[in-house]
């Protein structure tokens, strides 16, 4: 299930828009043979 807020002034054309981005997304990760690999948490790289 996935609840979607949206402001006044979102338009038809945007949700479509919306619509067809989720539906790819959604295909990708089907299409997908192996499960994604954990993100890095720790890294040995940081910024000053």
């Amino acid at each position: 299930m996935l609840r979607i807020v949206v402001r006044a002034g979102f338009s038809r054309s945007m949700a479509d828009q919306l619509l067809a981005d989720i539906v790819r997304a959604v295909e990708w990760f089907e299409g997908l043979t192996m499960a994604m690999p954990e993100p890095m948490t720790h890294g040995s790289f940081s910024r000053l």
